[in-house]
């Protein structure tokens, strides 16, 4: 999380509901009693969670309650601000707000110095932390709200944002009043090479067979081991990789190496337009490849990102939506991004930084123009506009796989890569024998005590 001005973004900030929730009645009791609420029954539990949140969301009670803090206090809470909303414990003893030794208010006893003043009113929050810093504190999203007059956000834009570049790619020739009349036409891009570059590492990896990490999935030498052997760029071998995991390309045999799943096979046999669709949607709504994380992640660290999977097609939109021809560029892009995700989106640098990173996988897609200047190429304008655009069978689906070999170069270490895997590779297909399970699903085992699998 960036440590910026500004509360943190609803996905990896504290609320008064969520860090309360697990406390006894009687803390809670506590809590209400010095906030002036009545007290609850020693059953009520939730409600009184409730009452305490509701409570907490009152800009006056809030600027009282502060008014009358002791000394030290507001400090806290000025600082936690400034930093996004949480504050490390390390960080609170080097601005000599606590002593190292400082506690935690309990519930028990009188709440003496200023972080359990502010603790037993439930205007800071502690979350998880670890050993080496402490139990980090928070200052909770209705505090926050509430601190703030009640507006959720301090400041929002009076329009949105513009879509579109003022200027044009370098080197574009100045347009005639006879080209401006002419109406502009949808550019296709390269989809084609994605597939085909997939198709080489499935080809590669039927062939060399590499094996599987303890915790699954292969690591970063094997993936740079297979990026030199095909002449591919290490980022988008690991791009590749991801989507062929969550599409079901890859598996584990039963000697834990990695190979093409029999899905594989039945992936190759469809026409180009029904595989580069089945990548986009992968990409779309997959989570092993993570903008915010830097790209891929361990295959066991792979947990639900509902919110990526909407920024990444509100991206998409927003691309689409331009007029044919038209340019935008990452920061454009990035504060129209925060204009419609406020709660999503922590800053303009975080926007900046996933704007740039979608951009970066559709370009390896082989739809977007590249940067700094971008536009949707086709067929993701099509895909974007109608989810179901290969759904139709035509002309396109016979003899598709004469259009393999244009996509590769016939003397380049990829084509070499690929034709030299497919000429050792089982006749049978790519793979033979009983089921192997997915990559993306299978669990390492666990030998001894105190190893985490996926």
């Amino acid at each position: 999380m960036c440590r910026q001005r500004g509360l943190p973004s609803a996905r990896d900030g504290a609320t008064v509901r969520g860090a309360l929730a697990g406390h006894s009645p009687a803390l809670l009791a506590r809590i209400a009693a010095n906030l002036g609420l009545a007290a609850p029954r020693p059953s009520k539990g939730a409600g009184s969670v409730a009452e305490i949140a509701a409570a907490l969301l009152d800009p006056g009670r809030v600027a009282g309650l502060l008014a009358d803090a002791p000394s030290g206090s507001r400090e806290i809470v000025g600082m936690a601000r400034e930093v996004g909303g949480v504050l490390r414990w390390d960080e609170l003893v080097r601005g000599g707000l606590v002593p190292w030794h400082q506690s935690h208010w309990t519930g028990q006893g009188t709440a003496l110095s200023p972080l359990e003043w502010l603790e037993s009113r439930g205007l800071l929050v502690t979350i998880s932390g670890t050993t080496y810093d402490g139990t980090p504190v928070a200052v909770p999203a209705e505090v926050e709200v509430a601190l703030r007059g009640g507006k959720m956000f301090e400041s929002w834009p009076p329009a949105q944002p513009p879509k579109l570049a003022a200027g044009r790619p370098p080197g574009a020739a100045a347009k005639t009043e006879a080209a401006v009349a002419k109406p502009a036409q949808p550019e296709v891009g390269d989809p084609g090479k994605s597939v085909a570059d997939l198709e080489a590492l499935l080809d590669l990896w039927a062939q060399v067979e590499p094996p599987s990490l303890q915790k699954g999935g292969l690591g970063v030498r094997e993936l740079r081991r297979a990026a030199r052997a095909i002449g591919l760029p290490e980022g988008y071998v690991a791009f590749l990789y991801a989507l062929a995991v969550e599409s079901g390309l890859l598996a584990h045999d039963d000697r834990r190496r990695v190979v093409p799943s029999p899905a594989a096979a039945a992936w190759a046999a469809k026409p180009p337009a029904l595989r580069w669709a089945g990548l986009f949607e992968t990409y779309l709504s997959g989570m092993l490849w993570v903008e915010t994380r830097g790209g891929l992640i361990d295959i066991d660290k792979v947990e639900p990102r509902a919110y990526l999977v909407r920024l990444r097609r509100s991206l998409l939109s927003e691309l689409a939506a331009l007029p044919t021809g038209a340019t935008t560029d990452v920061n454009l892009l990035g504060r129209r991004l925060m204009w419609r995700h406020p709660l999503l989106i922590h800053c303009e640098d975080c926007a900046r930084t996933l704007t740039s990173q979608v951009a970066q996988a559709l370009g390896w897609l082989g739809t977007l123009a590249a940067p700094p200047l971008m536009s949707l190429l086709e067929p993701a304008r099509s895909a974007a506009a109608d989810r179901g655009w290969t759904d139709q069978v035509g002309p396109g689906e016979r003899d598709h796989g004469r259009c393999r070999s244009q996509h590769r170069r016939p003397g380049s270490p990829r084509a070499r890569a690929g034709r030299r895997a497919r000429s050792l590779r089982r006749p049978a297909g790519i793979v033979t024998g009983p089921h192997l399970p997915p990559l993306g699903s299978i669990r390492a085992p666990s030998p001894r005590r105190g190893h985490e699998g996926l």
